[in-house]
């Protein structure tokens, strides 16, 4: 299994993120995608003003952050 972050290029006080345990970079963005427009639609019920849409959850970069998560590991410093 591998460790993966997936962006949607959304920004709020930092970049808006999911991290997902996965096998495949495929494996990871359909979940990604799954859960970012599940967010949408829960925030869209709520403001309904701010309709994020589509947007939010089609455009997604995926980035492999560990490649064997059986095993320790420690990500670089971020701020």
């Amino acid at each position: 299994m591998k460790l993966y972050e997936v962006r949607n290029g959304w920004i709020g006080a930092g970049p808006a993120h999911v991290l997902v345990i996965a096998v495949s970079e495929q494996c990871a963005l359909d979940v990604a995608r799954a859960q970012f427009r599940a967010l949408a639609e829960r925030w869209d019920n709520r403001y309904p003003i701010s309709r994020k849409g589509a947007a939010y959850w089609s455009n997604l970069e995926v980035i492999l952050l560990c490649a064997d998560v059986s095993m320790e590991w420690v990500s670089d410093e971020r701020d």
